[in-house]
C-alpha cells in the first residue's frame, strides 16, 4: 500500500545526501521536487510508482508541466519503478526513468570484500565496510560527475 511512498521517500534521501536545496510546489497542481541551484531553480522531478493508469500519467504530467512553465524550465523529470519513455509536451521534454537509473547518474557503487587481510576491487571515494556473515564488503562510492 505505501509502496510510492518508500519510493518517494528514497527520492528525498537521495537529494539531501547529494546536498541539494530542494522544495515542493503546489499551485492548481503538485509536483514533488523542485531543485535550487544557488537562486536558479534548476529541476523539477516527479515520482510516481506506476504510470499505467492513464488517469495517473496525466496527473503525474499535468503536475510537471505546471512546475516546468512556473520556473521556466525546459526539461522535467518523472522516477517511476520501472518505466522508461520520453516524449515532448507543450514544447516540454519530459524524461521518465526508473529511479534505479537516476540513482546510478552521479555515482556508481562497487562492492568487494576483504579476505585475510587483502581487498579486491578497485580503490574510491567514500569508502565503508561492512560485515555479513564474517565476511568484511567494502562499498566504494565513486563520483562519476
Amino acid at each position: 500500500k505505501k509502496a510510492w511512498k518508500r519510493l518517494e521517500n528514497i527520492v528525498f534521501i537521495e537529494l539531501v545526501r547529494r546536498g541539494a536545496e530542494f522544495y515542493n510546489h503546489a499551485k492548481n497542481k503538485e509536483c514533488d521536487f523542485i531543485i535550487k541551484e544557488g537562486l536558479k531553480i534548476t529541476m523539477a522531478i516527479q515520482v510516481c510508482l506506476i504510470l499505467d493508469n492513464v488517469v495517473t500519467k496525466k496527473r503525474e504530467v499535468e503536475g510537471l508541466i505546471e512546475a516546468l512553465k512556473e520556473y521556466k524550465l525546459k526539461e522535467g523529470l518523472i522516477l517511476t519503478l520501472d518505466k522508461e519513455e520520453e516524449f515532448v509536451l507543450e514544447d516540454k521534454k519530459i524524461i521518465i526513468k526508473p529511479v534505479w537509473k537516476w540513482l546510478l547518474e552521479k555515482y556508481w557503487l562497487w562492492i568487494g570484500y576483504i579476505s585475510r587481510g587483502y581487498c579486491w576491487g578497485v580503490g574510491g571515494v567514500g569508502l565503508n565496510v561492512w560485515k555479513f556473515r564474517g565476511l568484511n564488503f567494502v562499498v566504494w562510492q565513486v563520483k562519476t560527475t
